[in-house]
């Protein structure tokens, strides 16, 4: 951060709130899912779409407020973050298939650990901790992620078995 910082979080309040934000929404998911299978079909496109355009939303309002830094957060954070995105990617892909679970899950597993990790980096450094410099790597790697999971796409696509293929 260019600079000696100390940023001080207390530990039990953090894991609390980060667990607030990530199993909260899987639960009520996981719950719904259970109870009111017919509901959570007709929901899911609807849900999958507005979690899209939340995080373009988020990145989009980030980038707009610190448009004239970009090339700088590219310079800084940039390859560093490309290659996390991309390991997380393919490695994610790869125990999967290692612990022997389809191409499908294994493709879903990839995107999700590719994924997620921009959007909660973004909620840890803007939100619970605060501070925006800790925030370009998190914007970095958001926006890198679309290329490279649009990328990992066509690699499943064109590369891989079939999504539908069990092994």
């Amino acid at each position: 951060m260019g600079h000696s910082a100390v940023v001080e979080r207390p530990l039990l309040k953090t894991i609390g709130q980060l667990l607030t934000i990530t199993l909260i929404p899987v639960g009520l998911g996981m719950l719904v899912l259970s109870r009111w299978p017919r509901m959570a079909i007709r929901i899911e496109p609807v849900l999958k779409w507005y979690g899209v355009f939340f995080l373009i939303l988020i990145i989009v309002l980030i980038v707009l407020k610190n448009a004239g830094n970009m090339p700088s957060f590219f310079r800084q954070a940039g390859l560093p973050t490309l290659v996390l995105n991309l390991s997380v990617l393919l490695l994610g892909y790869q125990f999967a298939k290692w612990a022997r679970l389809s191409t499908r899950q294994a493709i879903c597993i990839g995107f999700e650990v590719g994924i997620q990790n921009g959007a909660l980096a973004l909620v840890v450094a803007g939100t619970l901790i605060g501070n925006s410099t800790m925030m370009i790597p998190a914007v970095t790697y958001s926006l890198i992620m679309f290329g490279t999971g649009t990328l990992f796409g066509w690699w499943v696509k064109w590369r891989l078995p079939s999504p539908d293929d069990p092994g």
